[in-house]
């Protein structure tokens, strides 16, 4: 992946480029790697922003909340969602409410859920 990275930003190619950095920012939560995984998340974020992908921007917003989680903060899991919500409420409801109710599962935002089990977070 980080090759595709580096070749999408040696040619311009903004969108793969945010992709790339979405699915590496995934893959470092998934791994534990917390810190890393938001990096990756947040510059995904600022070039969605910039070109003007709400929907793209929001579901990197949930990522953000998931990988905030994985690293046990889950407070600021919380704040990511309650945004990824306001962001996509717009463009996709179905997706919002989805996100919206990550809150709401057992033990609410303050521990992990079972989704993490499989990776061992």
């Amino acid at each position: 992946m980080e090759q595709s990275l580096a070749i999408a930003q040696d040619v311009g190619a903004r969108y793969v480029e945010s992709r790339t950095l979405t699915d590496l920012g995934r893959l470092h939560a998934w791994q534990g790697r917390g810190e890393v995984a938001i990096a990756c998340l947040e510059q995904s974020r600022a070039i969605f922003h910039a070109m003007g992908d709400s929907y793209a921007e929001g579901q990197t917003v949930r990522n953000l909340g998931l990988a905030a989680e994985a690293k046990g903060d889950y407070e600021a899991a919380s704040a990511y969602w309650t945004e990824a919500v306001e962001i996509l409420t717009p463009i996709s409801t179905g997706e919002a409410k989805l996100v919206g109710s990550w809150s709401d599962q057992p033990g609410g935002p303050s521990e992990p859920k079972s989704w993490w089990a499989e990776f061992g977070i």
